[in-house]
């Protein structure tokens, strides 16, 4: 199954402060003031770590390995069934042996993260 995040960056929670210039249009001074973001945007260096890292907290917080030699391959073995979620970006591969297992991944990611399904993968990043 695969899935696209909408807005993903977004999702990412920022560990440390980051300040950021009053936008054009607001009526403030910029000079007396700044913006202290709560979340990451798109365009910051750390936005694509604070989504990483997000992500990565969820679904080990739901039962899954973080894979040593592939850090954005997830894998969960229960009972002799397994499941594997990869990420890229903002795509998600979800595949396994169980078609309960990967509705559940799904269902499970979509309480989290707003994201739309693609459906049955037939490639994945032009292959």
């Amino acid at each position: 199954m695969q899935l696209d995040v909408k807005s993903a960056f977004l999702h990412g929670e920022i560990n440390r402060e980051k300040y950021v210039s009053i936008p054009q249009g607001i009526d403030i001074d910029p000079k007396k003031f700044v913006c202290k973001l709560n979340k990451a945007l798109y365009g910051l260096a750390v936005s694509s770590k604070c989504w990483n890292d997000t992500f990565s907290s969820h679904i080990v917080s739901c039962g899954f390995q973080q894979s040593l030699r592939e850090p954005c391959l997830y894998t969960k073995h229960e009972n002799g069934l397994i499941t594997l979620v990869l990420i890229y970006v903002d795509d998600i591969l979800v595949s396994g042996n169980d078609q309960n297992g990967i509705r559940k991944v799904c269902q499970i990611l979509k309480t989290k993260f707003q994201m739309k399904r693609i459906g049955i993968s037939e490639k994945i990043l032009g292959f």
